[in-house]
């Protein structure tokens, strides 16, 4: 909802209501029942449900059993720097030790952010050189926790799969022909999609780059924590192959229309990353 507020206030001019059929504006389709399912990562269609920890906002774990225990597996696999718990531990008390290195960050960097001092005790304060090795740190478990062997990988390929498939589907409506659905290879689409936009947390944009291939410790530079406003692009290319028939007149010769997909993350094209496409 917030995403077709903010396309609506840049393209007014270009954006009305899913209801018009108009051929000359991008029309906006807003489904409330995927909103927390998309944003947390957990699939679509009322597949998650709600577990409150009391603090910070709501934990979302999805329907399926077995991605639920394969991410808690690979989870406790995870060992941080002994050092950097240590100087934690030395300054903020055994308490912390109960809290991931990412949840640690989280609460600190948007104080680096906003440039007012970061969280103190009643002895000192946390030193910008120490949170930047908890950011190393934080890094190192989101590759772990999502594309790691000991049930991260798996995890993100079973909860993203709903979600991969909905983004399939958005692509074949984009196409000309129904070209992804095998029941009506020759369908025509009528009313081709112009845009989808998904909105998430970084607990989505991980786990979709693992599902992909491309979040990974063969990516190393990759394979990290996403930042701020980091988004994923698939743009789909058509390309018409042309047949002749008579090689004087191309109106007597066949069409083929042929479909590519490139996938481009944060402004860098990571197609050739994914396995089955490099």
């Amino acid at each position: 909802q917030s995403v077709a507020g903010l396309v609506s206030s840049l393209l007014p001019h270009l954006v009305v209501d899913g209801t018009s059929s108009s051929k000359e504006v991008i029309p906006i389709r807003y489904y409330r029942n995927e909103q927390s399912e998309v944003m947390h990562g957990v699939g679509t269609h009322s597949s998650s449900h709600t577990v409150t920890h009391g603090v910070g906002e709501a934990y979302y774990e999805g329907s399926c059993l077995k991605s639920n225990s394969l991410a808690k597996q690979q989870a406790n696999r995870f060992l941080p720097d002994k050092d950097v718990m240590d100087g934690l531990v030395s300054k903020f008390g055994h308490n912390v030790t109960f809290k991931n290195i990412a949840e640690l960050v989280d609460s600190s960097l948007p104080n680096l952010c906003h440039r007012i001092p970061l969280p103190c005790s009643t002895s000192s304060c946390l030193l910008r050189s120490e949170l930047e090795k908890m950011m190393s740190e934080a890094d190192r478990f989101y590759c772990e926790r999502y594309s790691g062997s000991f049930g991260g990988k798996n995890s993100s390929n079973l909860s993203l799969y709903p979600f991969m498939m909905e983004i399939l589907r958005h692509l074949n409506k984009a196409t000309k022909y129904s070209v992804f659905d095998s029941t009506s290879i020759s369908s025509k689409n009528e009313d081709r999609e112009q845009i989808a936009v998904f909105s998430g947390h970084d607990t989505v944009i991980a786990p979709v780059l693992s599902a992909l291939g491309v979040f990974s410790k063969d990516h190393p530079q990759l394979c990290k924590w996403p930042q701020y406003a980091s988004r994923i692009v698939f743009e789909l290319y058509e390309r018409k192959r042309y047949r002749m028939n008579n090689m004087r007149r191309r109106r007597n010769s066949e069409v083929r229309i042929e479909y590519g997909v490139r996938v481009v993350y944060n402004g860098l094209d990571v197609t050739t990353f994914i396995p089955t496409c490099g």
